[in-house]
């Protein structure tokens, strides 16, 4: 049996590469996967997805990117997922730095409503590791741990540590566990005690719960341009602060 975090998949750092986006893999199968940015080098790059590329994400049932690239992706992509209708959102985040609580609170927001909306939802990064590890964390612990904090073997405050978060969700750097325990409302140090890796299975299956709420930028950020997932159109987006 596959071994789960309480539904989630543990990340497993590979270099296999499928359709050019190397360490694919799924979080939660058909809702939430993982990879490097498409084409990745070693470095973060401006992205091509090709239509090839698209109809591949199509066929895994993908409906929405979260990419947390410093770069964003070339007009010709953008065109290529409009045409599909993948909407597509760029946090800007350098490598090995930490989001923003807004970007963390608006992905986690925007993933929600793919979900729920029945699509898939693709987050990479540069190779896919550690800002993308601290985006689907802060999902997991906004949406999918929410509900029933009380239910699990550990808490969110006991998974929000470093050890942990490394270990299943590989998050790299010690301002990333600080950033989504800062955007959950954990206090800012971490438990004594941590949490260790969990690799079992748990029968308690969470239920998904509606998006909080698309947030609204600080006074210092820039204006935003919403994905219209209720119309069906594609959405495009760059949230860069």
């Amino acid at each position: 049996m596959t071994d789960t975090l309480y539904g989630l998949t543990p990340y497993a750092n590979h270099s296999r590469t499928e359709m050019g986006f190397t360490n694919f893999q799924w979080v939660l199968p058909g809702k939430v996967a993982r990879s490097s940015q498409p084409g990745y080098t070693g470095h973060d790059g401006v992205q091509k997805i090709s239509m090839v590329q698209v109809m591949f994400l199509k066929t895994k049932g993908i409906r929405c990117i979260i990419s947390a690239n410093e770069y964003g992706i070339d007009t010709d992509s953008q065109n290529n997922l409009t045409k599909a209708n993948i909407a597509y959102h760029h946090y800007s985040v350098k490598d090995m730095r930490a989001p923003s609580q807004f970007q963390l609170q608006n992905a986690a927001d925007r993933m929600q409503q793919a979900i729920s909306g029945g699509g898939g939802v693709l987050v990479y990064c540069g190779y896919g590791q550690g800002r993308t590890g601290t985006f689907v964390t802060a999902w997991a612990m906004l949406k999918y741990f929410a509900a029933a904090d009380g239910k699990r073997k550990l808490s969110r405050n006991e998974m929000c540590n470093s050890k942990f978060l490394s270990d299943n969700f590989g998050v790299e750097k010690a301002h990333q566990v600080a950033a989504i325990r800062a955007v959950v409302a954990l206090p800012d140090a971490e438990p004594a005690t941590a949490g260790d890796s969990v690799r079992d299975s748990n029968s308690w299956t969470p239920a998904f719960i509606g998006s909080a709420g698309m947030g609204q930028p600080d006074a210092t950020g820039t204006v935003l341009q919403f994905a219209n997932f209720n119309g069906g159109g594609s959405g495009l987006s760059d949230v860069k602060f």
